[in-house]
């Protein structure tokens, strides 16, 4: 069964309007990018890992092109992740962002409890997540074409269902993915599955894949995924 960690609600404050005072006495991370990438899956994967992690939050809006321009680091794109220190700013890569925030608090076990070992892990099955799942999706919601693409347009839910059958024979015999609590692999992948369940392309309550089901709604009805969950449609 689903082991229940208490998480503390995190200090969730958006800074769209905040002066540099009050930036300067915060000790949380801040989470920067467009509305759009705000309220979107790539969002919720940091916001997960967060409030997982019981880390202060702030979110702060990016509202013209001039302000997305402005960003500290030239990775971010339209989300970035600014760390306690308030000059680590990491952007482009939400699997870099919420392997900042394990390392920000070790004891959340979100690279694992058993050190180097599960860490190499967990970042492999985040890669799966990303390789396997995500790029498949957003193949199919973009309409990405073959000719454009080294994906084809008539293989993707083919390449999905594939994904989730190997998911579905790993957890069979597997409470999480790697070790015996939540880490980064499970928010990942749940994320992605999750956006798949928006996107109309996975179903739980009709899936054939009874492991990964049982699997799925472990996490997303954790306390610390309703509590990201809230937060993105906060931003809507």
């Amino acid at each position: 069964s689903m082991q229940n960690r208490i998480h503390v609600v995190p200090n969730i404050l958006d800074i769209t309007h905040c002066t540099d005072r009050h930036m300067s006495t915060f000790s949380g991370v801040v989470l920067t990018g467009t509305n759009n990438e705000l309220c979107s899956y790539r969002s919720l994967k940091v916001l997960a890992a967060v409030t997982y992690a019981s880390l202060p939050l702030k979110r702060k809006v990016l509202n013209t092109p001039a302000e997305v321009a402005s960003q500290t680091t030239p990775l971010a794109k339209s989300l970035a992740l600014s760390l306690p220190d308030g000059k680590t700013h990491i952007g482009g890569s939400t699997s870099a962002m919420m392997k900042a925030v394990a390392l920000l608090s070790p004891a959340s076990g979100l690279l694992g409890n058993r050190g180097g070992f599960e860490a190499s892990q967990v970042d492999s099955w985040v890669q799966f997540g990303w390789t396997a799942l995500e790029v498949p999706l957003a193949a199919s919601k973009q309409s990405i074409s073959a000719s454009s693409s080294n994906i084809s347009a008539t293989n993707i839910p083919a390449d999905f269902f594939s994904a989730t059958y190997q998911l579905d024979h790993h957890l069979k015999s597997n409470a999480y993915i790697v070790g015996h609590s939540v880490t980064n692999a499970d928010i990942a992948i749940c994320c992605a599955l999750h956006e798949a369940v928006s996107n109309k392309v996975w179903d739980p309550r009709s899936s054939e894949m009874k492991d990964v089901v049982r699997w799925y709604n472990g996490i997303v009805n954790q306390e610390f995924f309703s509590l990201a969950l809230l937060i993105i449609n906060s931003a809507t």
